[in-house]
């Protein structure tokens, strides 16, 4: 089988996590044949020995948003189909994006969430997935998602059949998976962490108007890309006269963000609509409590051990303060436990489910063509 990662970007988003770790799994499986992806991340994959199409770094994704990026790619993925298809033939395409190529049927791609139905960085954007990512997720073999919140709404919204859909869990890195001993942290809650903040939908501005510049004893690190986003919480930061309690970084290492989590008292993720989010899986690995938006996803996934916020309710910031200070120990506790739950092996055993469904139903339409 082909796995496309032509459209991934660069590392340290959700998306990149779960797509190396699919790589892993696919090539410790020895069923995996080629990988395509750019030409900036062809180094981290050639160590799995099999075939690396590379393609150009203009048609992957970055943290910018981009007119011109989306149609290039467009153009390019005829060429690249054509490719595949002569040097590869009847191979299944797994796309861990939701990118398809034309004119393949047997392929899965991955819709992580329809977020921008809602919420777009663009119109081109919102064109794509009102009216022609589910035309083509229609046709297509299989399609693959991170949870089953974004499982239901491809079926409400897109229409697509339950049993079209597989539910792949992302899961934590090994860097994120190493506390044996959960650590010490202060019982009053002081540094306050945000993590992927680089999208209008991660909501750190309402966090920040309605909770954060009234608590005058808290800090905040923000973790995010160079976006518009991130300038404009910037600016907001400079009008609130709050810059000397608010820290911005960028481009970290896997073990950079680690000490991040671990010098951190709680991690707020107030996002207005996710597929799955890592950041709050990570964070309860390193023994850090969580307070995130009150919406469906984050129900599903992380369930009783984390503290529920309506991002822009000040009563409702304060509450869920208020109970982590009085009943800390027990989330990091929760916490930890839910986290050790989002692992290799539980990604491993869904892809496993997943592949035989695709194969099963291959097998049966190569017995159909024959007759």
């Amino acid at each position: 089988m082909i796995l496309n990662l032509t459209r991934i970007g660069k590392a340290g988003t959700g998306m990149w996590e779960f797509s190396k770790k699919f790589a892993l799994i696919l090539s410790k499986r020895e069923q995996l044949d080629a990988i395509i992806c750019s030409h900036s991340n062809a180094h981290f994959f050639e160590k799995y020995g099999v075939d690396v199409i590379t393609t150009p770094d203009i048609v992957a994704n970055t943290s910018k948003t981009s007119k011109l990026r989306p149609v290039y790619w467009l153009f390019y993925s005829f060429y690249l189909a054509a490719r595949i298809k002569i040097k590869y033939s009847n191979k299944l395409i797994i796309s861990t994006t939701h990118h398809a190529l034309p004119f393949i049927k047997k392929q899965v791609i991955t819709i992580h969430d329809i977020r921008p139905r809602k919420y777009p960085d663009s119109i081109l954007q919102l064109i794509n997935f009102k009216y022609l990512i589910p035309r083509k997720a229609k046709k297509i073999q299989h399609i693959l998602t991170v949870s089953n919140t974004v499982k239901r709404q491809l079926v409400s919204v897109f229409g697509l059949a339950e049993k079209k859909i597989s539910v792949v869990y992302n899961a934590v890195s090994d860097d994120f998976n190493t506390v044996q001993d959960i650590p010490l942290k202060r019982k009053v809650v002081k540094n306050v962490l945000m993590v992927g903040a680089s999208w209008p939908h991660k909501n750190a501005h309402e966090f920040i108007e309605n909770y954060f510049k009234f608590d005058k004893n808290l800090k905040l690190t923000i973790v995010s890309g160079m976006t518009l986003y991130r300038s404009e919480l910037e600016k907001m930061v400079e009008e609130l006269n709050i810059t000397d309690r608010v820290k911005f970084l960028s481009n970290l290492t896997d073990l950079e963000l680690k000490g991040i989590y671990e010098q951190s008292d709680v991690l707020v993720y107030p996002s207005k609509d996710e597929g799955f989010g890592i950041p709050p899986i990570e964070a309860m690995a390193h023994g850090l409590p969580v307070i995130v938006s009150d919406i469906p996803v984050f129900r599903e996934i992380l369930s009783s051990s984390a503290l529920y916020a309506s991002p822009e309710s000040y009563d409702s910031w304060k509450e869920a303060f208020s109970i982590l200070n009085s009943s800390r120990d027990n989330y990091i506790n929760q916490g930890y436990v839910t986290s050790q739950k989002y692992n290799l092996n539980l990604m491993a055993d869904m892809i496993n489910d997943f592949l035989s469904i695709a194969q099963s139903a291959d097998a049966s339409n190569h017995s159909m063509r024959k007759k």
